[in-house]
């Protein structure tokens, strides 16, 4: 990722304030201004955080309806990867679907909306946002935008659809969410997340437990507490979480000293798989903790082919979004391929690079390489394994496609 510019980081911290309005800061329509808030939200410190947060969700919101279709398909598919599950954001995005604020909208932006919260995660959802969209929907139905067709039709019809699923889920779902949001003023406080492997999310009896060591961690001196579903193509695979409550924690930081209070507040609990305590392996987050709690169900989930894109030049980006867009749908192993963000990098091969990081991934490597190489002129591929054997945080499946600084345009099939 790009480090971003101090002028933009001011822009931000203004946009987040209130200062500049807005939609007048967003006028331009620019898919570099969506690059670069991504950059700073993803590189901003703890305490510029939220900041960085705010502004990148707010320019976000703000260009699904965008003239310019990059910059409409950007935000989109920015909102679904960073904010799918926050349920502050799917308030907002609620606000969209308000008839007149409906009507008001271009035709590409309600359907942004619509397949936003229609891909919208379940932990964002609770009985009064389901109760808001439903009945939000039924206005639309009934006093339809003048320029309504067919295609807007069958968007709200799936989205109605969902809501209707949502409404009828068992009551134990909606035991999910944020049971205390952090103090502002008790920085030091640890903040946790609890997540419930996802074939186990509809257990009642689990969820209710792992609810109640939730709340009793809320109420002893620990700062935000969520209660969240682990999916199942997520990067730890579920069979390494299964049968066991494992506390991830970083071992050379602060937090480490929580993980006895942690195991103290646990064993109050009764019916929750054994607790288990383990160093992170992947990058390092300070005062923040992660307690999976996974049964054992007996099922097999096998994880999605993930594939990280690398750049290494500005005028790369409309190219890479292009050429990710080719790759969505695609599969491998049977199922789809997970596209992640855009990476931003300053050094890099000269030749374009497939690599992969398993010996067990090569056959697969094999394929996706040569579905790449009618797009990337003079693609390489190469085995990473004898490299980063050591590293047991990099999950099979795990692809990153590097493109040469001097490709500036992608092959025809």
């Amino acid at each position: 990722m790009r480090l971003f510019s101090i002028g933009l980081f001011v822009l931000l911290i203004l946009l987040a304030a209130g200062t500049i309005p807005l939609g007048a800061a967003n006028k331009a329509d620019s898919s570099e201004a969506l690059l670069s808030a991504e950059s700073a939200y993803n590189n901003a410190s703890i305490k510029n955080r939220e900041v960085a947060r705010e502004a990148f969700v707010g320019l976000l919101l703000d260009s699904i309806g965008s003239e310019e279709r990059i910059v409409r398909r950007r935000a989109t598919y920015m909102l679904n990867v960073y904010f799918s599950e926050d349920p502050e954001v799917l308030h907002e995005i609620l606000q969209f679907i308000e008839l007149e604020a409906f009507k008001a909208l271009r035709t590409e932006g309600r359907v942004n909306a619509l397949h936003l919260l229609t891909d919208s995660g379940n932990e964002a959802w609770d009985q009064g946002r389901i109760a808001v969209a439903s009945e939000r929907l039924e206005e639309i139905v009934k006093d339809p935008p003048a320029d309504w067709g067919p295609k807007q039709a069958e968007y709200l019809q799936t989205f109605r659809n969902r809501i209707t699923q949502l409404a009828e889920r068992p009551a134990a779902v909606s035991a999910f969410g944020t049971i205390q949001e952090s103090d502002p003023n008790a920085a030091n406080f640890t903040d946790i997340d609890l997540f419930i492997c996802e074939a186990s999310h509809d257990d009642e009896d689990l969820v209710v437990e792992t609810r109640s060591l939730a709340e009793r961690l809320a109420e002893r001196g620990f700062g935000r507490v969520r209660l969240r579903v682990w999916p199942a193509d997520a990067g730890i695979p579920a069979s390494e979480l299964s049968g066991h409550s494992t506390l991830f924690f970083d071992e050379f930081l602060p937090e480490a000293k929580e993980v006895g209070r942690v195991e103290e507040i646990f064993a109050e609990s009764s019916g929750l798989p054994s607790f288990r305590a383990v160093p992170n392996q992947g990058e390092a987050t300070s005062w923040y903790l992660t307690l999976f709690v996974c049964p054992v169900t007996g099922e097999q989930t096998i994880a999605p082919s993930r594939l990280w894109l690398h750049i290494q030049r500005d005028a790369q980006k409309d190219l890479a979004v292009a050429l990710l867009d080719e790759v969505r749908g695609e599969t491998l192993a049977g199922a789809a391929i997970d596209v992640r963000p855009i990476r931003m990098v300053t050094i890099g091969p000269n030749a374009s690079q497939l690599r992969y990081f398993k010996r067990g991934d090569e056959d697969e490597a094999r394929i996706l390489f040569m579905f790449l190489q009618g797009f990337v002129p003079g693609l390489e591929l190469v085995d990473m394994s004898e490299n980063y054997k050591q590293y047991d945080w990099i999950d099979p499946g795990h692809y990153e496609l590097w493109l040469s600084p001097d490709l500036v345009e992608l092959l025809t099939p």
